[in-house]
């Protein structure tokens, strides 16, 4: 899974190449071919998540995930404070070193739900990652 804005400007400059080039080679230049196009793109860029926000440290900058199902939603996460906490270290470490060393939670706190991913990293230093889930999770988990 790509996070990077890179792959999403390669995906805008793939798109528009692809509908000036078709609007120019057609005498009617119709919506059909932006779907054709946007087909295409789709196909040599696949959408995946997006995350948004600043930093997730806090609550008040907690992230969100958008543009996959409700199921996908917790790999996503991980995958986000894999790609930013865990590959920059040196050495590098294993997946399953990730697995063991990280935690993963959902909390209702007021009228937001959050999902909370906690690493530790080498050195014994801890990431705490906030994101937004209200949207996917409203009524979880259940008033008692």
């Amino acid at each position: 899974m790509a996070y990077s804005h890179d792959v999403n400007i390669q995906r805008h400059v793939l798109i528009a190449a692809l509908v000036l080039c078709a609007g120019c080679s057609s005498p009617h230049g119709g919506p059909v071919l932006l779907v054709w196009a946007g087909e295409r793109v789709d196909a040599i860029f696949p959408p995946g998540p997006i995350i948004t926000g600043t930093n997730g440290s806090s609550l008040d900058t907690a992230l969100r995930v958008q543009r996959v199902s409700k199921d996908d939603v917790p790999g996503a996460e991980k995958g986000y404070v894999y790609q930013t906490y865990w590959l920059p270290l040196e050495p590098p470490r294993s997946l399953q070193e990730f697995d063991s060393s990280s935690r993963y939670s959902t909390e209702r706190i007021g009228k937001r739900v959050y999902d909370i991913v906690t690493v530790t990293l080498t050195g014994g230093e801890t990431r705490t990652v906030y994101f937004d889930v209200t949207n996917y999770r409203y009524f979880w988990p259940k008033d008692k």
